[in-house]
C-alpha cells in the first residue's frame, strides 16, 4: 500500500517507516478559527451600539469605537494570513 495510514476496523493503522505520528492533524478541527471570533464580537458590539441608540447615545458610541477596533485587528488578521 502507497499511503501513509489504511484503516482495518475503524481504526487508523500507520505504514512502517511513514515517519507520521497517529492522527497528527486530528485534533485541528476543534481548533477556534481568530477571525472567526473577531467577527462573533464585532457583530455583538454592533448590535449593543444599535439597541443603546435609543437609550444611552454616549454609551451607544462607545459600543461603536470598540467595534471599530474589533474590526481593525480583523483587517489586520487577514491581511496577514494573505
Amino acid at each position: 500500500m502507497s499511503g501513509a495510514a489504511f484503516f482495518l476496523y475503524g481504526h487508523v493503522v500507520l505504514e512502517p517507516g511513514a515517519g507520521v505520528g497517529c492522527c497528527p492533524s486530528m485534533f485541528g478541527m476543534f481548533k477556534k478559527d481568530p477571525a472567526e471570533k473577531l467577527r462573533k464580537e464585532h457583530a455583538r458590539l454592533l448590535a449593543e451600539a444599535h439597541r443603546l441608540s435609543a437609550v444611552d447615545r454616549t454609551r451607544s458610541d462607545e459600543m461603536t469605537a470598540k467595534a471599530a477596533e474589533v474590526e481593525e485587528k480583523l483587517v489586520a488578521l487577514q491581511k496577514g494570513a494573505s
